[in-house]
C-alpha cells in the first residue's frame, strides 16, 4: 500500500494527523488540565500520549512541554532531577515470561493492586485494583481469566517470594507437564529474590509518579488522616468507601494500561528489546520479536477443575463487598442517585450523599 492510499484513507476516516488537526496552545489546553487534575504528577510525554490515544488531540512533544512549562514550572524543574538506577534483563522471546507482582502503597485506603508484565514486549497483560492481593485465589483468578481469554499460557511465570503467588506457580507447573511429559517434576514458575522482578518494579516505580497521586490526595482529603468524611475504624464507612472507588480505579487502571499498551518504547542505546507499540509486538511477535514462545492449550475445559476448585463462583475474596450490603448500595447508587460517574470533583459528594 502506498503513502498516497494511507493518506487518503485517513481524510476518508476523518483521522487527520498533527498539522492538519491545526491545534494550538489554547484549543488544547481544557483538555490538559483535565488530565492533569486527574494525575497532576504527569510529564510531557505521557501528557501527549494521553492526548492522542484518550482525547483523539495529536500534539508534538515540545510543544507540550512548552505548555507544562508555562502552567507549572516547578512541577517541570522536579521531574527533570530524578536518579535512575540501570538494571539488566534477559528474555528469548515474546511470552517466556508473564512477570507478577503486587503493590500496596494504597492500603491505607483499602486498595491493593496487582500486575502482569510481558517482559520482551512490555505489554501490560493486566492491571487490577482490589481490596486485597495477598490471598493466592484472586492472582490465580487473574490469571485463569487470562489464559482463557488469550488462549494459551507462557513458558514460564514469573514473581517474587510471596505466598500470594503459590497457586499460579503450582497451576502454571501442572499445566506445563500435562501438555509435556517431559517436565515431570520440573517447576515451570521462576521465583525472584528481592527486587529480582525487574520489569514489575519498573512498572510500579512509573505508576507512582504518574497514576497514583492523584488519587492518593483526594483520598487524604476525605479522612484518612484520622478526620473528615469517612472514617478509617467506622467498617460501614470502609465497606462505602471500597463500594465506590475500586471499580472507579479499575476503569482509570484500564485506560492507563491501554494507553502504555499502545505507547512505543522509548529508545535505549543499552537496550535490545524492540522500541515498539507494545500491543503490535506481544499480538505478532514473530514479526517484530523474531520468536512466540507461548504454550497453547488446545482444550480450555482443563481449567474448569482448578477453577472449581480454588475459586469457586460465591467464594468471598471474588465480592467487592458483602453481598448484604451490595444490595443496599446498589439500591442507594442507582435508584436514589440515578448511578452518577464518578469524578475527582463528585467523589465524596456522593459519598456523603450514599
Amino acid at each position: 500500500i502506498s503513502a498516497r492510499s494511507v493518506q487518503r484513507a485517513r481524510i476518508r476516516l476523518k483521522l487527520p494527523k498533527t498539522v492538519k488537526q491545526s491545534n494550538s496552545a489554547e484549543t488544547v489546553l481544557p483538555a490538559i488540565m483535565d488530565i492533569k487534575d486527574e494525575f497532576p504528577t504527569m510529564g510531557q510525554r505521557t501528557l501527549t500520549n494521553t492526548l492522542r490515544i484518550e482525547y483523539g488531540i495529536r500534539l508534538p512533544e515540545p510543544t507540550v512541554g512548552k505548555i507544562l512549562n508555562v502552567i507549572e514550572p516547578e512541577a517541570v524543574q522536579a521531574r527533570k532531577h530524578r536518579k535512575f538506577t540501570r538494571r539488566e534483563f534477559y528474555t528469548a522471546g515474546v511470552n517466556e515470561f508473564w512477570a507478577m507482582d503486587q503493590h500496596d502503597k494504597m492500603k491505607k485506603f483499602g486498595v491493593r493492586f496487582h500486575v502482569c508484565v510481558e517482559p520482551a514486549s512490555g505489554r501490560i497483560v493486566w492491571l487490577k485494583a482490589w481490596w486485597t492481593n495477598s490471598n493466592p485465589r484472586i492472582v490465580l483468578k487473574y490469571y485463569l481469566d487470562t489464559v482463557r481469554k488469550l488462549g494459551y499460557i507462557p513458558t514460564f511465570t514469573m514473581s517474587d517470594k510471596g505466598t500470594e503467588n503459590n497457586l499460579v506457580a503450582n497451576i502454571q507447573t501442572l499445566l506445563r507437564q500435562a501438555l509435556d511429559g517431559t517436565l515431570d517434576d520440573t517447576i515451570l514458575h521462576r521465583w525472584m529474590l528481592k527486587h529480582g522482578n525487574i520489569k514489575p518494579e519498573i512498572f510500579w516505580s512509573g505508576m507512582r509518579r504518574g497514576f497514583s497521586p492523584g488519587f492518593e490526595d483526594l483520598f487524604e482529603k476525605g479522612g484518612f488522616d484520622g478526620e473528615g468524611i469517612c472514617s478509617p475504624s467506622d467498617p460501614i464507612d470502609q465497606m462505602l468507601f471500597r463500594y465506590l472507588a475500586i471499580p472507579w480505579m479499575q476503569t482509570k487502571l484500564d485506560k492507563y494500561a491501554n494507553r502504555l499498551n499502545l505507547t512505543p518504547r522509548r529508545a535505549q542505546k543499552a537496550k535490545t528489546l524492540p522500541n515498539l507499540i507494545p500491543k503490535l509486538v506481544f499480538e505478532n511477535p514473530v514479526e517484530y520479536f523474531g520468536s512466540d514462545m507461548r504454550i497453547d492449550i488446545p482444550d480450555m475445559s482443563v481449567l474448569d477443575a482448578f477453577e472449581r476448585k480454588w475459586v469457586p463462583e460465591g467464594h468471598p475474596v471474588l465480592d467487592l463487598v458483602p453481598p448484604e450490603f451490595k444490595v443496599t448500595a446498589d439500591h442507594v447508587f442507582v435508584n436514589r442517585l440515578g448511578s452518577p460517574n464518578l469524578t475527582r470533583r463528585n467523589f465524596w459528594d456522593v459519598f456523603k450523599a450514599m
